[in-house]
């Protein structure tokens, strides 16, 4: 199933928005920290963004708040 996801303008930037339902379903935190990578495939070009998983001593920690981070 795909999610199509709205770009939001702030001043000079373009921010994607990732939905709270996802946001918990993976666990982020506001100090999660991504890494972005382009890539081109025939007709479209794919945003990356990678999130390093949890250890054991890090649990996934569940979150109610909305968290501004870019992903998709």
């Amino acid at each position: 199933m795909t999610l199509a996801i709205k770009t939001v303008r702030l001043n000079k930037s373009v921010y994607l928005r990732i939905p709270n339902d996802i946001a918990d379903l993976i666990g982020l935190t506001k100090t999660d920290q991504f890494t972005l990578r382009f890539q081109e495939t025939g007709d479209e070009i794919k945003l990356i963004y990678s999130l390093p998983k949890s250890t054991p001593d890090q649990p996934i920690q569940k979150t109610t708040k909305p968290i501004l981070a870019t992903a998709n």
